[in-house]
């Protein structure tokens, strides 16, 4: 194979090297996109379920208040406060039930988003650990050929500075 093929050859494979590694580059960055993205909806989970503990924890106080407010109504005789407070009571225990089966399903939404989140990042190690593997094979595949080409290079270019040599002495000479 002639001197200028090889050695555009080896630049062709530099350049290959270079572009498996961008591949993988992009490769694993889209995986840890996705990864962030399931982190995401995960921590929107998470805030959900806050709001609804806060909401609760709010409903709960209202509630030991009215309950409270009921005592002082039944030691007073006030009959009429007493039936106000019996249905703020009521509403307030309705609520309370609304916003926990509501909690439930944000804590069950949250649980399986926790756990998409942990089987996701598993996923994508393996997956990372795999595309690097690979493409570390692949360069050490090409780095190799490029080796074997660079020195075949050198032995030829010997050759040819050897087979030049004499040529040049005798045109230094005509001069």
């Amino acid at each position: 194979m002639p001197l200028f093929k090889r050695s555009t050859l080896a630049d062709q494979m530099a350049a290959e090297i270079q572009s498996e590694a961008e591949l993988y580059k992009e490769r694993c960055k889209g995986l840890h996109d996705e990864f962030r993205e399931r982190l995401r909806r995960r921590d929107e989970a998470k805030a959900e379920l806050a709001e609804f503990d806060a909401e609760l924890s709010k409903l709960q106080g209202r509630g030991v208040s009215l309950l409270g407010q009921m005592n002082d109504a039944t030691r007073g005789g006030d009959d009429d406060r007493l039936r106000e407070m019996e249905k703020s009571y009521g509403k307030n225990s309705r609520e309370l039930d609304r916003v926990g089966r509501r909690r439930e399903k944000a804590a069950r939404r949250f649980a399986d988003a926790d756990l998409d989140e942990e089987e996701t990042a598993r996923e994508l190690a393996r997956t990372a650990s795999g595309l690097l593997e690979e493409h570390a094979a692949h360069t050490r595949e090409l780095k190799g050929r490029l080796i074997e080409l660079l020195d075949t290079l050198d032995v030829q270019k010997g050759e040819v500075n050897r087979a030049a040599a004499p040529l040049i002495e005798e045109h230094d000479l005509r001069r």
